[in-house]
């Protein structure tokens, strides 16, 4: 870890039990590619976004929308930076929580940030891993999209 950037490697070693992997994978098995793509940019004054789900059962909107478009459907996130000069300045990073967080994780940790730098792709469970966008203070490009099962 440098510079308070994680590489997927070390987001992933140690983070999801042996069962919660297979389980995981079995999902991935039968998972279809989105039909559309999300473009996110964060203009650099302070924005982010709050810890959240995207697929939450909470959320009220969870089951709204076109099958196959709504955030009940989603299996996987997959965001892909489109940031080429990210520097640790800039802010902006991905923080995702940690299955089991509270210390019964890698070296104590329950969360990781994940820079935004340009070409780093982050997939995650979206059911089951809890992220927030950290305040970005530079101009910030994602491009987010969402497998079903």
């Amino acid at each position: 870890v440098s510079s308070g950037s994680v590489s997927s490697e070390s987001v992933s070693s140690g983070s999801v039990s042996g069962s919660r992997a297979s389980e995981t994978a079995a999902r991935l098995a039968t998972t279809t590619a989105p039909d559309r793509l999300m473009l996110a940019h964060y203009p650099g004054d302070g924005a982010r976004y709050v810890a959240h789900l995207d697929n939450d059962p909470t959320d009220p909107g969870h089951r709204e929308g076109e099958p196959g478009l709504r955030a009940c459907d989603r299996s996987v996130t997959a965001i892909l930076y489109l940031n080429p000069q990210w520097e640790e300045a800039h802010g902006g990073c991905l923080r995702v929580e940690l299955e089991g967080g509270g210390g019964g994780t890698k070296g104590g940790q329950s969360s990781v940030d994940v820079a935004p730098s340009a070409g780093r792709l982050v997939l995650f469970d979206c059911r089951r891993v809890l992220h927030e966008v950290l305040p970005s203070f530079n101009s910030r490009w994602a491009m987010t999209a969402w497998m079903n099962d």
